[in-house]
């Protein structure tokens, strides 16, 4: 069985008057209240001693500026902050992934869909081949609109350069050393008309991929096709290097992995999960999350444990970690936080 308290941050708990035996948390300062019915905003009767499951097992909905109209598209955590992006250039950053500001990256109305951090820069990428950088750590942000045509679907740093596929059936992408010049790459030799969704790079392996289409690469110029992961209707959602590995999702459901990039063994499907749309390993465990609210665990990627999310039916498409917490979003403009 199992039982919930309603949570909030020191603010919220402080204007509660509660019958006796009611019993909150507080998020910020990691506390349980307890309410006699008198006092105003309780007593904290356990304070920093108080203990939250391990991060990832149990997940709550969360809150943020986030309209519920809108979606999630991309989560990073990186240089002690917190930038979640997605549908109509929304923007924010946190701290802590509790108290969040909204911030303006020059998109306007145009979706950002996706954000990545390198060595003091932060770049933000997205529809209509929207790109943005900001220098201070997310909080303003310079927006090269108009010199990009194609619509963008992530950003990655990748050894010694920003690489950004684009999600149309040009076969490009966009390749940049600073964040602030770009260089239009195209890939014909193996993609052509095919679509360009995720990239990344690991044991001096550049890796891109799409539909129908993985790209791989020695020196993130010269492109050779590896093939397709899933058959020829699979979309690669994401491709990484993680814990050693290349690991990639499929909208069908599979996990992928491989050593070098060129041969790769299907690890999983998961039973049940027909979109999978972003995976990460930390704290020496496997997480994914999916369509219809779906999250599993996992040490191995053979064996999956899948977890109550509590998003509801919404598709789950970005997950990160960092400051001690998972925070998941997606569409509805939900999030769900674990940990923390």
């Amino acid at each position: 069985m199992n039982i919930k308290f309603p949570y909030g941050t020191t603010a919220e708990n402080d204007q509660l008057l509660l019958e006796p035996g009611y019993i909150t948390i507080d998020t910020e300062r990691k506390a349980i209240r307890l309410f006699d019915g008198t006092t105003q905003g309780g007593f904290e009767v356990i304070g920093e001693q108080a203990w939250y499951p391990p991060p990832g097992t149990t997940w709550y909905q969360s809150t943020t500026p986030m309209p519920d109209t809108g979606y999630v598209l991309d989560i990073h955590y990186a240089n002690d902050i917190w930038v979640m992006v997605g549908h109509g250039g929304f923007m924010i950053t946190s701290p802590d992934g509790v108290t969040w500001t909204q911030r303006d990256a020059q998109f306007g109305s145009n979706d950002i869909r996706g954000v990545d951090y390198h060595d003091g820069r932060w770049v933000a990428v997205g529809a209509n081949g929207r790109i943005a950088y900001s220098t201070d750590n997310a909080t303003t942000w310079t927006g090269l609109n108009g010199q990009y045509n194609l619509p963008i679907t992530e950003v990655q740093w990748c050894n010694d350069r920003w690489i950004a596929p684009a999600g149309t059936g040009s076969g490009a992408a966009y390749t940049s050393t600073d964040g602030v010049t770009w260089t239009h790459q195209n890939l014909y030799s193996f993609a052509s008309v095919y679509q360009l969704f995720t990239a990344t790079y690991g044991n001096g392996i550049y890796l891109i991929a799409g539909q129908a289409r993985l790209g791989r690469s020695t020196n993130g110029t010269s492109w050779s096709n590896i093939g397709d992961l899933g058959g020829g209707n699979a979309i690669p959602r994401k491709i990484r290097f993680l814990n050693g590995m290349f690991v990639a999702i499929t909208n069908n459901g599979y996990v992928y992995r491989s050593v070098d990039g060129s041969t790769w063994s299907n690890v999983r499907m998961i039973a049940g999960v027909t979109d999978l749309r972003d995976i990460m390993f930390v704290d020496d465990q496997w997480i994914v999350v999916g369509a219809n609210g779906f999250i599993a665990t996992s040490t191995d990627l053979i064996t999956w444990v899948a977890r109550e999310s509590n998003f509801g039916e919404g598709i789950i498409v970005a997950v990160a970690a960092g400051s001690g917490r998972y925070i998941a979003g997606g569409f509805n403009g939900k999030t769900v936080t674990s940990g923390g």
